[in-house]
């Protein structure tokens, strides 16, 4: 499709000389295009995270290799962390259930704004005090869902506001 490029670029450098001062050297910035100490450009990182909430790791990984974008799905889930959740808003309706972050092994907490179907919060395990934390951090929920687990149970009559 496309072909793999490799862009060098570097700034200016430029000296400036005053009397009787040792001499400086500096580098122009590219800040709108850069951050220091970045393998990335900002708008490779914005594509790479779009087509990553988009897809997933793998799905996501194969697509922008094929774009001649080369990266892994280890690096395209660490974008994924990275990014902020949006503001949360107004709560009414919550929805909880577990989500498998590594199959047979890792299971976490995902909260669901079921007004609008975004994701709102990840915790960071299955138990019953985390998510009474949560919830009493938010008086204007109405009303809570939930699968049949127990402790997401217990946690909804305790943490209710």
């Amino acid at each position: 499709m496309g072909n793999h490029v490799i862009y060098t670029c570097s700034p200016e450098n430029t000296v400036v000389l005053k009397l009787n001062e040792k001499r400086k050297i500096f580098t122009e910035r590219f800040d709108d295009h850069f951050e220091p100490c970045k393998r990335r450009t900002t708008r490779l990182d914005e594509k790479l995270l779009a087509t990553a909430l988009e897809m997933g790791g793998r799905p996501a990984e194969r697509i922008c290799n094929t774009l001649s974008m080369p990266v892994s799905d280890s690096t395209l889930l660490r974008l994924i962390h990275k990014t902020p959740l949006p503001p949360l808003g107004q709560l009414k309706a919550v929805g909880v259930d577990d989500w498998a972050y590594k199959k047979r092994d890792r299971y976490d907490s995902i909260l669901v704004n079921l007004n609008t179907g975004k994701v709102i919060d990840l915790l960071p395990d299955r138990e019953e005090k985390t998510l009474i934390r949560w919830l009493k951090g938010q008086p204007e929920i109405e009303v809570i869902t939930r699968d049949r687990y127990g402790k997401y149970m217990r946690a909804a009559t305790k943490g209710a506001p």
